[in-house]
């Protein structure tokens, strides 16, 4: 569904406008030729994360569509697993 014609349901699905203080650290990673998602979108997410004082990183993968092999490069699986082991090894068990 375009979004034009359907701001409010695009804005209720969008997770820019649920960004809390309490919102989980995120890594976002977005391919700068993405068909389906502006990168913009995402520029916007991060900042919104930042500036409620959220852990975020937004990495842009050069020439990367909206998925594919750029994603599965070495570098960017030990990123998302550095990630991963940062945010969910270190906790506590509640």
């Amino acid at each position: 569904m375009p979004v034009a014609g359907h701001e409010e349901v695009a804005k209720r699905a969008s997770p820019l406008y649920f960004v809390t203080k309490d919102s989980a650290p995120i890594l976002i990673m977005h391919g700068d030729q993405d068909p389906l998602v502006p990168l913009q979108e995402s520029k916007d997410f991060n900042a919104a994360l930042q500036k409620a004082g959220v852990e975020s990183s937004l990495v842009v993968l050069p020439g990367a569509g909206h998925y594919g092999p750029a994603f599965g490069k070495p570098d960017i699986t030990k990123m998302v697993g550095d990630f991963f082991d940062r945010h969910l090894l270190s906790q506590p068990a509640r």
